[in-house]
């Protein structure tokens, strides 16, 4: 099963989590600061319906974590890792974030890199973006999003100074989609069980 995955274009991707008949019950997101998240609640519900729980507390789930924190976070459908994180407080636990069965979307470019989670040799880089150029269609994250001339458009303007990977390929996962125009890693997928590149020593957690 897929377990694992990083994007920025997260309005389009929950459209085709939606659309593509994938169903959760409670969703926690990882955050440094809830106030900046306070439109994920309402957007979710909007979306995958007003039964979900979404989980946005500060600070709760910094490392090191707690027995309890553990334990929610391993309970829960769906993990999202907000870009209001500082990475620095996640280096502590890297093997349990990584071994999580629970599925998770990682927003931070700054997480994904080989000084912290290391799904990604390398670090980072900004781009200005209004859309993402899609590698593989049918991955179903994509599921109901409409894809023109192999683009989905993100934003209706530009957007500058997003934090993107600034590596070409997804070691050994799928690479999903690019910036429109930079061929760097922005949406990518790991099966449960795979290293995320050779020589990275993380496996995808999963059943």
């Amino acid at each position: 099963m897929c377990r694992r995955l990083t994007c920025l274009a997260f309005a389009a991707l929950v459209l085709g989590l939606a659309q593509s008949g994938w169903g959760t019950t409670k969703i926690v997101i990882v955050t440094n600061n809830p106030g900046d998240e306070a439109a994920y609640t309402p957007f979710l519900q909007n979306i995958l319906g007003y039964d979900i729980t979404v989980e946005v507390q500060d600070d709760k789930y910094i490392d090191p974590l707690g027995a309890a924190a553990k334990a929610d976070l391993r309970a829960t459908n769906l993990i999202i890792v907000s870009r209001r994180t500082s990475s620095g407080n996640f280096d502590a636990e890297i093997e349990f974030w990584n071994g999580l069965e629970t599925p998770m979307i990682l927003h931070s470019a700054f997480l994904i890199g080989d000084s912290r989670w290391r799904w990604m040799p390398g670090g980072n880089e900004n781009v200005d973006l209004t859309r993402v150029s899609v590698f593989d269609q049918k991955d179903p994250i994509l599921g109901g999003v409409t894809i023109t001339d192999g683009q989905v458009e993100i934003f209706s303007a530009l957007v500058p100074g997003l934090d993107v990977s600034n590596q070409g390929s997804a070691g050994n996962g799928t690479k999903v989609a690019t910036p429109a125009g930079r061929d760097k890693v922005m949406i990518a997928r790991w099966e449960a069980g795979t290293e995320y590149y050779p020589g990275s020593g993380q496996i995808a957690g999963g059943p």
